[in-house]
C-alpha cells in the first residue's frame, strides 16, 4: 500500500555534497520526492517506511541521464543550511 508522494524543488546557490552520492553536486535546482510505504508484518500490524530521493542530472543535454539517489532528509536540510551560511558570508 502506497501513500501519495510529496514532491518539491530546492535550489542551491553553491556546490554541495550529500552522503551516499559519489560526487559533489553543482549549484542549481533539484527535485526531492518523499514517499511513505506501508506493509503488513506479523503479528497483525502495519509498518511504515519513508523513502526520500533526490533527482540528479548526470551529463546535461540530449545524452544526459537522470538518477534518483536515496538520501536522508536531515542531510538535505544540513546542506541547505550550509548553503545559506555561505551566501551570507
Amino acid at each position: 500500500m502506497h501513500a501519495p508522494a510529496v514532491c518539491s524543488r530546492i535550489k542551491f546557490q553553491n556546490a554541495f555534497v550529500l552522503y551516499g552520492i559519489p560526487n559533489s553536486l553543482p549549484s542549481g535546482s533539484y527535485s526531492i520526492e518523499t514517499r511513505d510505504s506501508y506493509y503488513w508484518t506479523f503479528p497483525f500490524s502495519w509498518k511504515k517506511k519513508t523513502k526520500t530521493t533526490i533527482r540528479v542530472n548526470v551529463r546535461s543535454g540530449l545524452v544526459g541521464r537522470m538518477y534518483d539517489y536515496e538520501v536522508d532528509p536531515r542531510d538535505i536540510f544540513a546542506a541547505l543550511e550550509k548553503d545559506k551560511l555561505s551566501i551570507v558570508n
